[in-house]
């Protein structure tokens, strides 16, 4: 409170922006930050009544998100949501009482300046990067690779991120089950800077994301960068993702909770190097049509202008 006292300006529009909904952690800054002269902005990426929750604290405070965040046209002046169903959702909270807003996913088009290109190497790397919760449908991915692996003496799975320890156990254990379990590397939560050069460095990326309420309400934003670095990307055809989208053009589109479907595009995308930089260079284009930080946060800046 201290702090938002003291950063206060005069004769300026001083504006709180809120990442997703507000909750029982950060509504009484908000409520005063809006007392003193603040305008308040919510950035929805998550429908959080149909999240899984872990623990009775962290549940609580979900609960409380809902909570305010279907009253939150009282305390708000503007309300941005990630994807089409946020932003429809967004719609019926604010009631036309305040403004509502469709902004996407972003990438920093900066991290990839070498989009595409890719050292001559013996491996083709497959790689996932973030949670490891049943929504995103790893467990689907490692069967998948553990096909594809027995025709494939040069592929590796590359595995990054965290997750809660009773998904990571279940994770860790179906790996035990696979043939080829060393070359199933986990190289755990990564900086930056050394996360982005591995994407730089791999051939193949999956977003695996299960048929579920929640998976279809948002948008993973690790697609953004997928896409961003000119490399092939497998994924599944939930939410907003078909909208940019197309199959064999700019991604290979699948089912969700489909390991066959996703062993098969493995095999075609491993098998077919030419196919691959294809895919590949049309990602990237997406990426920089859709999802460029710098073009995407001159949006925003005009949204800060008006409220």
């Amino acid at each position: 409170m201290s702090f938002l006292k003291k950063s206060k300006k005069k004769s300026i529009k001083n504006i709180v922006y809120n990442y997703n909904s507000p909750d029982i952690k950060c509504i009484f800054f908000i409520l005063y930050a809006r007392m003193i002269g603040y305008k308040i902005i919510f950035d929805i990426i998550e429908d959080n009544s149909v999240e899984a929750h872990v623990g009775a604290i962290n549940k609580f405070r979900i609960r409380t998100s809902v909570f305010l965040f279907r009253r939150s046209r009282f305390f708000a002046d503007g309300i941005i949501g990630i994807s089409d169903f946020l932003y429809k959702l967004s719609l019926q909270v604010s009631k036309n009482k305040i403004p509502v807003y469709l902004i996407p996913i972003t990438v920093n088009l900066k991290y990839f300046k070498n989009a595409g290109t890719a050292a001559t190497k013996d491996k083709v790397q497959i790689f996932y990067g973030g949670s490891f919760a049943q929504k995103d449908g790893l467990e689907y991915l490692i069967g998948a690779f553990d096909k594809v692996s027995m025709q494939h003496a040069n592929t590796e799975l590359i595995l990054t991120g965290k997750g809660h320890q009773q998904d990571m156990d279940k994770i860790n254990a179906r790996i035990d089950k696979t043939v080829n379990k060393n070359r199933i590397i986990y190289k755990g939560f990564l900086s930056t800077e050394v996360y982005y050069s591995l994407l730089n460095e791999c051939d193949i990326f999956c977003m695996t994301r299960v048929n579920s309420k929640f998976a279809n309400a948002g948008f993973p934003f690790k697609l953004g960068e997928f896409l961003a670095s000119g490399k092939a990307v497998i994924a599944t055809s939930v939410g907003d993702v078909p909208n940019y989208l197309t199959n064999g053009i700019n991604a290979i589109l699948i089912n969700p909770d489909a390991e066959d479907e996703l062993a098969q595009a493995l095999e075609l995308l491993i098998g077919d190097p030419a196919k691959r930089a294809a895919i590949g260079k049309e990602a990237r284009k997406t990426a920089e049509q859709f999802f460029d930080s710098d073009v995407i946060g001159n949006q925003l800046l005009s949204i800060f202008e008006t409220v």
